[in-house]
């Protein structure tokens, strides 16, 4: 009997060790793939913030046009988070016709492959206005900085082009309008026609052009010129 006892004992002992390794072996993998999850939810949130490129209200988008979208009538400005290369169409969502683009010292760069590949950096359809404020960058690279179809006010920043900065479109059904108080404009050609456009200068008396930057070229200095002139003539003949 006591020799049974014994080994029922050191049985009932064995296999609480047993039952004790395994409950904590279960604990130890919980544990781990808990502290997995967690690490992969922190990676993936820090990989989301990463990805911000710009900003409506306090919300952030992994892309400038995905932002515009956004847009509503009482947040109407995108702020510009990141260096970003993309092709935009200022395309808000209905009822919203102005925003203001805020490039917040970065650089807004025209896609040259793939999506919106063969368009401007950005793209202001008729009947829109967007109002662009520096400090920061619109550059076209091979293709222009801007085509305009509505309204453009450009407060502050650099625009550049390899090609022609900023394209119009004046024709019998739309009238382009252009501002600028400020900025620097650099490329071999600062003004041109959208290709479909038939006069540039329909409506002069709308264009408000700032005095030279120095930065600017001989060329397009004399661009400048030529289109003051040309606002003088529209003034003298109403």
């Amino acid at each position: 009997m006591r020799s049974h006892e014994k080994r029922v004992n050191m049985c009932l002992r064995t296999q609480g060790k047993y039952l004790v390794s395994v409950v904590l072996t279960a604990v130890f993998a919980i544990a781990s793939l808990f502290g997995t999850l967690l690490f992969s939810t922190d990676t993936v949130a820090d990989a989301a913030e990463s990805q911000a490129v710009a900003q409506v209200g306090n919300t952030t988008y992994a892309s400038v046009q995905e932002a515009i979208g956004r847009t509503t009538l009482k947040n109407t400005t995108v702020t510009l988070l990141a260096d970003v290369t993309e092709s935009v169409m200022i395309t808000p969502p209905k009822g919203v016709r102005n925003v203001t683009f805020h490039l917040n010292g970065h650089t807004l760069q025209a896609a040259e492959s793939g999506g919106a590949a063969g368009f401007a950096a950005i793209t202001v359809p008729a009947n829109m206005q967007l109002t662009i404020v520096g400090p920061g960058t619109v550059a076209g690279g091979t293709q222009p900085a801007v085509d305009c179809r509505g309204t453009l006010r450009v407060e502050s920043g650099t625009f550049t082009s390899d090609a022609t900065l900023m394209r119009f479109a004046e024709t019998d059904e739309t009238s382009a309008q252009g501002s600028f108080s400020g900025g620097t404009f650099t490329a071999p050609t600062l003004f041109n026609l959208l290709d479909d456009a038939k006069n540039l200068g329909y409506d002069c008396s709308r264009w408000r052009i700032p005095g030279y930057d120095p930065s600017w070229t001989e060329h397009a200095r004399l661009v400048e010129w030529l289109v003051l002139r040309l606002v003088e003539s529209c003034a003298v003949l109403g």
